[in-house]
């Protein structure tokens, strides 16, 4: 009886994890990071209530409805900055297994939070107001160490009957909210409050087991362990150095004993001082101008970064001469290049694209920002197959920016290839977890002669995919 409560309990914990994560506006006071402090690294109880591979399987599930969900960032730079920034820190993250998603919501708030599956989202205003970039890798280090530590599945190992009983009431609430969505939310509250007052206790004990782990992470991969006490500091402080911060507070609980034992960990580790890496002043900048939260960034003093903010607020608005003017009209820096060329595609000046572009996409062949602005280039001066020998050789991952994804397609449609077309429509439903959309569109490209052999075993591989996923889903539907 137990074994088959067990799968049961798996069943409805996997199932619904999704929602009930990404429903935290209306259960913004559970915080799911609770750890076992005392269960041990090697043959934890964790992986009998969620395996490894599920944990994965999951964490690709939530990604992709955070991006269906959610206002992601999707530019092609900024996401490739940020994922470099993550990866970088994750080489450093003794425990950490599979894949790791990091993203970038567009959002006011001072916040950041962390999935089972190696998902990790910062909000956009919590980067704006970071003034190091030691500040913004210590809370990637934090989500970061949550993943690490498997904080959610060590919970429910923590307390399988508990957990079982607040799946069983989320799937109660599930088929209430069926006939009445107000009932069905109602019930779920009941059975997520039943538990909430021991699940917080435990998450202060997750709380300090993520800083400790993170300050590891933090310091071993460069930067100033210091990073992680001033960003605690301000959150806490009196003067307001941080605004919007309350749904940070809210799932990240904070005491005085949290920012003091980092502190006291930081001076450990001695006098490290870290130079911000221009790419995340760039960034910043860049996330400034675009971001439709309206937020000044901390930290960009220098002039010439001043600049490409402005650069970038011009080009948002059509004022591509006043870019040119602030940068000039080339620059081999990639960053600088893509933001002139961008300019330059605005005012039709394509040739001067292509020669602003070409030999730094010759030197980095899979940056997705450099590809975007010169193939549409390309496709501007009548250029498609060119454009499409581009942009075919580009690999795409669960993490490539819907942006790239659009420019495929278009390509693809304009140069004839329209199964790659289809394919590249298909991609992008699936990046955002809609499987029916992905799988008319597979079916479609099936029935075109325009698929070789090694492109026709991707589709039959992606389509086999979409099947699956559409099974599970059918499956899971109570």
């Amino acid at each position: 009886m137990k074994s088959k409560q067990l799968i049961t309990m798996k069943k409805i914990i996997i199932s619904f994890l999704t929602s009930l994560i990404l429903s935290l506006p209306a259960y913004g006071a559970l915080d799911l990071s609770l750890p076992d402090m005392n269960l041990p690294d090697m043959g934890d109880p964790s992986s009998s209530v969620m395996s490894y591979t599920e944990e994965n399987d999951l964490g690709k599930k939530l990604y992709r409805q955070l991006r269906r969900t959610q206002p992601v960032i999707e530019d092609s730079e900024l996401s490739e900055w940020i994922r470099s920034l993550g990866n970088r820190l994750v080489a450093r993250a003794s425990g950490a297994r599979g894949s790791f998603y990091f993203l970038i919501i567009d959002k006011p708030s001072v916040n950041a939070f962390a999935m089972p599956g190696g998902v990790v989202a910062v909000h956009s205003g919590l980067i704006l107001s970071t003034e190091s970039e030691s500040e913004l890798a210590a809370v990637l280090s934090h989500e970061i160490a949550h993943v690490s530590q498997r904080h959610i599945a060590r919970m429910f190992a923590k307390n399988k009957g508990s957990a079982l009983k607040t799946g069983l009431g989320l799937l109660a609430g599930a088929l209430a909210a069926s006939q009445d969505p107000a009932l069905g939310q109602a019930v779920m509250t009941v059975s997520i409050a039943s538990q909430l007052q021991k699940q917080l206790n435990f998450s202060r004990q997750a709380e300090t087991e993520a800083d400790r782990v993170g300050m590891r992470i933090l310091a071993s991969s460069g930067f100033d362990p210091e990073g992680m006490p001033k960003f605690l500091g301000k959150l806490g402080g009196s003067d307001g150095a941080y605004q919007n911060v309350t749904e940070y507070l809210r799932t990240h609980p904070l005491s005085i004993n949290r920012v003091s034992d980092t502190r006291a960990r930081a001076k450990k580790y001695g006098n490290r001082p870290h130079k911000d890496d221009p790419d995340y002043l760039y960034a910043k900048a860049k996330l400034q101008a675009i971001s439709r939260t309206h937020i000044r960034a901390r930290g960009l003093d220098n002039q010439h970064i001043k600049n490409y903010a402005q650069a970038w607020k011009n080009n948002k608005i059509g004022r591509f001469n006043n870019t040119l003017q602030l940068l000039g009209s080339n620059s081999r820096k990639p960053v600088e290049a893509i933001a002139i060329a961008t300019a330059l595609n605005g005012m039709k000046k394509y040739d001067q694209t292509i020669s602003v572009l070409k030999p730094l996409v010759n030197n980095f062949p899979d940056q997705e920002a450099l590809i975007i602005p010169l193939a549409d280039a390309y496709l501007a001066t009548g250029r498609a197959a060119q454009a499409w020998q581009l942009m075919r050789r580009t690999y795409v991952s669960e993490q490539t920016s819907l942006e790239f994804l659009d420019m495929r397609k278009e390509v693809a449609q304009m140069s004839g290839n329209i199964a790659e077309a289809l394919v590249s429509a298909a991609e992008r439903y699936i990046h955002l977890g809609e499987y029916k959309q992905a799988q008319a569109m597979l079916l479609q490209a099936t029935r075109n002669s325009g698929m070789g052999a090694v492109n026709g075993a991707k589709l039959q591989g992606l389509l086999s995919q979409v099947n699956q996923e559409l099974k599970e889903n059918k499956k899971s539907k109570f």
